[in-house]
């Protein structure tokens, strides 16, 4: 099987429900705790959202839910 290699073609952008695109550095956001049922779906998001972004986010469970900071 041949493949034809395509240049040009813009990535899609992520499909999450979490602003993870339009945070800078300092930036956090507060996923609230009776959302957080799977604390561990929110840190693979993150992660998965930073190695596509090129950028470095960091979870933390709070009182209140879950935190997530855009770090570098």
């Amino acid at each position: 099987m041949n493949f034809e290699i395509e240049h040009g073609v813009p990535m899609p952008q992520l499909r999450n429900k979490y602003p993870f695109e339009q945070m800078v550095v300092g930036d956090s956001f507060l996923v609230p705790a009776e959302m957080t049922t799977q604390i561990k779906t929110i840190s693979s998001a993150a992660s998965y959202a930073g190695k596509m972004l090129k950028v470095k986010f960091v979870t933390k469970t709070v009182d209140e839910g879950v935190r997530v900071w855009r770090t570098a």
